[in-house]
């Protein structure tokens, strides 16, 4: 019984690092867009919103081209679109960006919302998981192994160093 309960604690553990690396992915980049926006003077709280339409976009660019990297193309130029419109309506006519970015945020939950209602209905399609890149050796490691180094490459991607200023 014992050997039971150790497979079951390395699965566990396994998922609980994977999934915490792969929900912390998108709270990354979101955090260094933040940071971007925050150097250049605009306080952006719209940020959720336009996780929304990045993450609607790229679920359709996906489904229908059945390309998890057109899906990654498409989210990020979502994304982008919708940080113009913050750039037009808070830099540009001189708008309060709490305001702009709340109103952004509401946009994103309900607009995405009433999209995915009138283009799926009550179904959820699903998507297939994006392709892994095993390191080699490493990712034979116990618990740590395919947690960490059996991951899409955009995981290895965001922790490319930057150079700083």
């Amino acid at each position: 019984m014992i050997l039971g309960s150790q497979v079951w604690t390395d699965v566990f553990w396994t998922s609980v690092v994977a999934g915490g690396l792969l929900a912390g992915l998108p709270l990354m980049f979101t955090a260094l867009g933040e940071t971007i926006s925050e150097r250049a003077g605009v306080l952006n709280i719209g940020l959720e919103g336009m996780m929304l339409f990045g993450a609607y976009a790229g679920f359709l660019g996906a489904y229908y081209a059945g390309s998890v990297w057109v899906g990654f193309l498409t989210g990020i130029g979502a994304g982008m679109l919708i940080s113009v419109v913050m750039i037009v309506l808070c830099v540009w006519l001189g708008l309060d960006q709490i305001v702009v970015g709340i109103a952004i945020t509401l946009a994103g939950g309900g607009i995405t919302s009433v999209l995915q209602q009138a283009e799926f209905g009550s179904t959820y399609p699903r998507l297939d998981a994006a392709p892994t890149i095993s390191i080699p050796l490493l990712h034979r490691l116990p618990v740590l192994g395919t947690s960490l180094f059996e991951q899409p490459p955009l995981v290895y991607l965001s922790f490319a160093p930057t150079k700083p200023r």
